[in-house]
């Protein structure tokens, strides 16, 4: 099958920031996609980048902290209309600071 009728398998990341038995979410607006829901933070990977470094800098962009703990936790692969993908699920229980919304064109509040 020719490169242009493949299928793309977008990769993208999560993080869970937990404290104290409480996961920190974002809720998602002007998206275009899943707006008015709450989600962990986290995006695609980029063009180079490991699934780590992908976790680490979507975190730190879309909250403002950086986890000093970041691990693996599961991969779960995704449909959504015509795409599919892989989501790579990381957890980070020790974090720098308070996370927030650092990206409000992205996000009207979080919990």
């Amino acid at each position: 099958m020719p490169d242009s009728e493949r299928d793309k398998f977008p990769v993208v990341v999560h993080v869970m920031l937990t404290r104290h038995d409480q996961v920190f979410l974002l809720r998602r607006a002007n998206t275009g996609f899943m707006d008015g829901y709450f989600s962990l933070p986290g995006g695609h990977q980029g063009s180079g980048e490991s699934v780590s470094e992908a976790a680490l800098r979507e975190c730190i962009e879309e909250t403002g902290v950086r986890p000093l703990d970041l691990q693996a936790r599961c991969v779960l692969p995704y449909i959504s209309g015509h795409h599919q993908g892989l989501n790579f699920i990381f957890a980070a229980g020790q974090f720098d600071g308070e996370p927030g919304i650092r990206e409000p064109e992205l996000f009207d509040a979080c919990c």
